[in-house]
C-alpha cells in the first residue's frame, strides 16, 4: 500500500528525491529507503599512484594514462571480480551514462531497442574493449572474484591501482584491511570522458534497500511506527557509525557529530557532497530491467567483456532481453 501519506511528518519529508522516487509508482510511494545509498565509486590505492608518479586522475584521459603507467611498472592496474559478473556491469553502468547520458539509457532499461545500437552505444562498448585490450584490467579477472575478498585485496595489497565498486566497498575494505583503508585509500566520482553526452557529476548505482508495508497486513500501525523509526537520529547515528550514510538530508550534517573515526567521516562526507552535486542518481542496470533479464544481461556483459563474442553478437542479445 502507499506508504508516504502515512508517515510524511517523520524524516522521510527530508529524503533526497531520487532515493524516494526508485520506489514510486504511478505517483504513490510503495517503498521506503533504509540501510546506506551506493552509488558506483572509483576506489584507488593512494600509495600505489604515488610510488609511480601518478596524481589522481581528473579525466578520463589521465585515467588511462595512469592504467598505463602501472601496467609498465608490472601492476593490475584495475581490480576486477569479473568472476562473480555483477562488478563488470558496473564498468558498463557508469561508462555508458557519460557516453549516452541518463534518458538514453533509461530507454534502454524501458525495453527500447534503437538505442543499444545507436553510435552512442557503440562509442561505450568500443571503450570498453578498448580498456580489456590494451590490459587494464589484467588477464585473469573472470577468474577473481570480489564476494570472496579477493579483488579488494588486490587493492589492499598495493597489487592494483584502481577499484569501481559501490560504496559498501569503503566498509569491506575497511574490515579486511584497516590501516590501508586510513591511510591509503582514495575515492572519486568517475573522471569524465571528453566529447560525450552525459553530465560527469551524474551518479549510478543501487539506491538504497527498501522497505514496503503489506496492504492486508493486521497491524498497520505498528509498521507505521516502525518505519518512522528508521528515520529516528538514534537509527540514523547508528547507521553513519556502521559506515552507512543514510538517504535523509540530515545525514551529514550528523556526520562530525557521530563518527569518531577520522577516515570514516572524512569518506562519508565526500559521499553525501558528490550525492548533492549529483543532478541525477540512476538505477544501476539489472535492477533497473525486468528480473528475467538480468541473468541474460550479465552473461552477455561478461561475454562482450572477455572478448567471446563481437559488438554486433551483444547489441543483437540486449536487444532480445526479456521486458516482462
Amino acid at each position: 500500500m502507499s506508504i508516504w501519506r502515512r508517515i510524511r511528518n517523520s524524516r522521510t519529508t527530508s529524503c533526497r528525491p531520487f532515493f524516494l522516487d526508485a520506489a514510486k509508482v504511478d505517483g504513490k510511494y510503495y517503498g521506503i529507503p533504509v540501510r546506506g545509498v551506493q552509488p558506483i565509486v572509483l576506489f584507488y590505492n593512494k600509495k600505489v599512484l604515488s610510488d609511480n608518479g601518478i596524481e589522481a586522475p581528473t579525466t578520463f584521459d589521465e585515467f588511462c594514462d595512469a592504467c598505463e603507467k602501472l601496467k609498465s611498472a608490472g601492476l593490475t592496474p584495475i581490480a576486477l571480480g569479473g568472476g562473480d559478473q555483477w562488478p563488470t556491469l558496473n564498468w558498463y553502468s557508469v561508462i555508458y551514462q557519460q557516453v549516452m547520458g541518463n534518458d538514453d539509457v533509461q530507454k534502454m532499461m524501458d525495453g527500447g531497442v534503437d538505442e543499444w545500437s545507436s553510435p552512442k552505444s557503440k562509442k561505450a562498448l568500443e571503450i570498453i574493449r578498448d580498456m580489456v585490450e590494451k590490459g587494464y584490467f589484467g588477464t585473469t579477472y573472470d577468474s577473481v572474484k570480489h564476494t570472496d575478498g579477493a579483488a579488494p585485496a588486490l587493492l589492499e595489497q598495493g597489487k592494483a591501482g584502481f577499484e569501481l565498486m559501490g560504496s559498501f566497498g569503503y566498509s569491506g575494505h575497511k574490515a579486511a584491511a584497516p590501516e590501508f583503508t586510513n591511510d591509503d585509500l582514495g575515492y572519486m566520482v568517475f573522471p569524465p570522458i571528453d566529447g560525450v553526452k552525459g553530465d560527469a557529476k551524474d551518479l549510478v548505482g543501487n539506491p538504497c534497500n527498501y522497505f514496503s508495508m503489506n496492504k492486508y497486513t493486521k497491524h498497520p500501525e505498528a509498521c507505521v511506527e516502525f518505519l518512522k523509526m528508521l528515520y529516528s537520529d538514534k537509527c540514523v547515528e547508528d547507521q553513519l557509525k556502521a559506515g552507512n550514510l543514510p538517504a535523509t538530508t540530515n545525514a551529514s550534517e550528523m556526520v562530525e557529530k557521530v563518527v569518531d573515526n577520522a577516515s570514516d567521516g572524512a569518506f562519508l562526507e565526500w559521499e553525501s557532497q558528490a550525492l548533492t552535486d549529483a543532478p541525477h542518481f540512476m538505477i544501476t542496470w539489472t535492477p533497473n530491467h525486468v528480473s528475467s533479464s538480468s541473468q541474460p544481461m550479465l552473461d552477455g556483459m561478461q561475454q562482450y567483456f572477455n572478448g567471446s563474442i563481437d559488438m554486433g553478437t551483444f547489441i543483437d542479445e540486449m536487444k532480445a532481453l526479456p521486458t516482462e
